[in-house]
C-alpha cells in the first residue's frame, strides 16, 4: 500500500463526514460542528481510535480503518435517545414549574420575583439549575433580563411562551398571569405526552438502523476472517478509492436515517435564529 493510496483512500470519508457535520450546523439554532464535536467524550474516541488501528493492522485498508473509528464515536451520538429523552423530560420539568409558579401567585406571596425565588425551593430536577440561575440573575442584573437569560439557557420554544408570560406581567402588571401559566402547563403535559408517543415510534426505526449496521459490520468481519482472496483487489489505490465511496454512500444513508429520528427545532418567539432579541 502506497502513501497516495492512504491519502486519497482515508481523505474522502473523512471530507464527506466534516462535509455532513457542517451541514447540520448550518439550521436554525444548530451548533457548529467544532462546538459539538469539542464535547466528544474521552471513551469512544479512543475506543474509536483503538478500533480504527486495529482493522488497520488486520487488513492494511486505511479506509476501513477511518470508517471503523469514525463510526464508533459518531454511531451512537447519531443514534442516540439522550437528546429526545432530555427535551421531554425538559418539556415536563417547564410543565411542572408553571403549575408551582401559579400557586405560588395564587397564595399571594408578594411580586413576581418573590414568586419566581420561592418556586425555586421545589424546581423540577430537570430544570432546577437554571431556575437558580434565574433567581441569582433577578437580584443581579433585574427581572426582565434574567428571564430572557432563562431562556436562552433552556433553549425551547416552551420556555419561551412562559417567559413571554412572565416578561409582559412584569412590564403592565395585570391578574391574568395565574390563568395563562395554568392554561400554559396543561398545554406542556399534553405536548409531553405526545412527543413521548413520537419518540416510543422512532426508537422503532433507530432499532432497525442498528440491525443493519449489525449486519453490515458481521458480513464485513465474515468475509475478512474467510474470504481474503474475494478481498484482494481492496488492497490497491483503486480498490482504495472505491471502498471510500461506498463507505460515502452508506456514511450519508445513515445520517440521513439519523436525522429523520430526531426531533425538528422549533422557533422560538423571543429570539430568532441568530440568538437575537425579538
Amino acid at each position: 500500500m502506497t502513501v497516495l493510496a492512504w491519502v486519497l483512500g482515508a481523505s474522502v470519508p473523512i471530507a464527506v463526514l466534516l462535509a455532513v457535520l457542517g451541514w447540520r450546523g448550518t439550521g436554525p439554532g444548530s451548533r457548529r460542528p467544532w462546538t459539538k464535536w469539542g464535547r466528544v467524550r474521552p471513551l469512544p474516541l479512543a475506543l474509536g481510535l483503538a478500533a480504527g488501528a486495529t482493522v488497520w493492522w488486520a487488513t492494511n485498508w486505511p479506509v476501513a480503518a477511518v470508517a471503523v473509528a469514525a463510526g464508533i464515536v459518531v454511531l451512537p451520538r447519531m443514534l442516540g435517545q439522550r437528546g429526545n429523552r432530555d427535551l421531554i423530560e425538559t418539556l415536563d420539568g417547564l410543565a411542572e414549574w408553571a403549575r408551582r409558579l401559579t400557586d405560588v401567585l395564587s397564595s399571594g406571596v408578594g411580586g413576581l420575583d418573590n414568586a419566581i425565588t420561592t418556586s425555586a425551593r421545589t424546581a423540577p430536577p430537570a430544570i432546577a439549575e437554571h431556575v437558580t440561575a434565574l433567581v441569582v440573575r433577578t437580584r443581579t442584573r433585574g427581572l426582565e433580563p434574567a428571564l430572557r437569560a432563562f431562556a436562552q439557557d433552556i433553549n425551547h420554544p416552551a420556555a419561551h411562551r412562559i417567559i413571554a408570560s412572565l416578561i409582559l406581567r412584569a412590564r403592565s402588571g395585570g391578574h391574568g398571569l395565574v390563568t395563562v401559566l395554568d392554561g400554559l402547563a396543561a398545554s406542556l403535559r399534553e405536548e409531553a405526552a405526545m412527543r413521548r408517543q413520537i419518540e416510543a415510534d422512532r426508537a422503532k426505526a433507530r432499532t432497525s438502523i442498528r440491525m443493519l449496521i449489525g449486519i453490515i459490520a458481521a458480513l464485513a468481519v465474515g468475509l475478512v476472517a474467510f474470504s481474503e482472496n474475494y478481498l484482494e483487489p481492496f488492497a490497491t489505490v483503486a480498490g482504495q478509492m472505491w471502498m471510500a465511496v461506498v463507505v460515502a454512500l452508506l456514511g450519508g444513508g445513515l445520517a440521513w436515517m439519523g436525522v429523520l429520528t430526531k426531533p425538528a427545532r422549533e422557533p422560538g418567539i423571543l429570539f430568532d435564529s441568530r440568538g437575537s432579541t425579538s
